[in-house]
């Protein structure tokens, strides 16, 4: 694999507030010759359509890729095509000294993602998977998410408390892009998109002496 990175940004800590912080950074990233598998759903789509890998697809006896293991596709990494993302990260930090009542930290991260483009084969048709999820862009892949942490020093040495919101965005089956690469009939409407969660975790920690922490928490 060759990568190709540029990224630009800028950090800003006002002198009004020295105790915030913000950053924000822009990313486009280009992966050449990358290792990855073309996905069974692209493979379907190509052999319908095209002719081409059709000899990795195996039906069994009644014509079925799922009821038994001798219906299946070869879905094998190779060196393909390229991958390119391109989108945005956002951080932003605050201490709140509250004296003898201890700390209040804020802090939260997210990234928006704007394309997510995969070119199976170099000089091939692409498809962008930034905001789907399926049988060929896999995993959900939201446009936005982000975490939010709220962590609060007690007046009690080494003790500390804090609460995280996880946000993931909603994503749409592929099958409804229209990508020609990833249109499918979705067979139940129910995976037609997942929408968006947030997720609470929680955690607590205490500094026993300056080696031995102790660290327990609960993620949703």
């Amino acid at each position: 694999e060759k990568a190709d990175t540029f990224s630009a940004g800028f950090v800003v800590t006002p002198t009004m507030l020295p105790a915030l912080s913000m950053s924000l950074d822009y990313f486009h990233i280009k992966v050449k010759d990358v290792i990855n598998s073309t996905g069974f759903g692209y493979q379907m789509n190509q052999c319908i359509t095209n002719g081409l890998f059709c000899d990795s697809i195996h039906r069994d006896s009644s014509g079925s890729l799922w009821v038994s293991p001798s219906g299946y596709v070869d879905d094998i990494t190779l060196n393909l095509g390229s991958l390119t993302t391109q989108g945005a990260d956002l951080a932003i930090g605050y201490l709140q000294d509250l004296g003898a009542f201890g700390k209040l930290h804020f802090s939260f991260t997210g990234t928006y993602t704007a394309q997510l483009i995969t070119q199976v084969v170099a000089g091939g048709p692409s498809y962008d998977c930034a905001g789907y999820y399926g049988n060929t862009c896999g995993v959900p892949d939201p446009k936005f998410k982000g975490k939010l942490r709220i962590g609060y020093d007690t007046p009690l040495p080494g003790l500390g408390v804090s609460a995280q919101i996880r946000h993931v965005g909603s994503v749409i089956n592929d099958q409804l892009s229209p990508n020609q690469l990833l249109q499918g009939n979705l067979a139940y409407q129910g995976w037609a998109r997942l929408p968006q969660f947030n997720y609470l975790d929680l955690t607590a920690s205490y500094a026993v002496n300056k080696t031995v922490s102790l660290l327990v928490g609960v993620n949703n």
